[in-house]
């Protein structure tokens, strides 16, 4: 197994960990917030087409279209993040985070983002800054 294949399963493992309430610290060490969302995505369970919604084993097929309704609803339907950058959110899977503070927008933290998840600490490879938000 090469090691980019090896680097992906690791942070799918990382994604899994994450629990709702979760406090998020970015590179800097800084506290940015709490996971209010953790979704998946369509690449958790193997290789499959970008059209192929998350499942989990024993998902039965008609449950699709609920996990389409529940993604589409962690993003606010004016979202400032485009339509091809919420479907790789969508494929790759994301948590979104609830920010500290009156007047702050979520942010989005990509699932190659997610370093470490441990005890009440998610731990990310980007400061703040480089987050996506809405």
């Amino acid at each position: 197994m090469d090691e980019s294949k090896l680097n992906s399963m690791a942070a799918s493992n990382l994604l899994a960990r994450v629990a709702d309430g979760t406090e998020v610290y970015d590179s800097t060490g800084e506290h940015i917030g709490k996971v209010d969302a953790i979704y998946l995505g369509a690449a958790a369970d193997g290789d499959r087409g970008e059209a192929a919604p998350a499942t989990t084993s024993g998902v039965p097929a008609d449950a699709l279209d609920a996990d389409v309704k529940i993604f589409s609803g962690l993003f606010f339907t004016k979202s400032d993040i485009p339509k091809e950058v919420r479907e790789r959110l969508r494929y790759n899977g994301f948590i979104r985070i609830a920010p500290h503070g009156l007047f702050r927008s979520h942010r989005y933290a990509m699932r190659e983002q997610v370093v470490a998840v441990g005890g009440d600490r998610v731990t990310l490879s980007v400061p703040e800054s480089e987050l996506l938000k809405s």
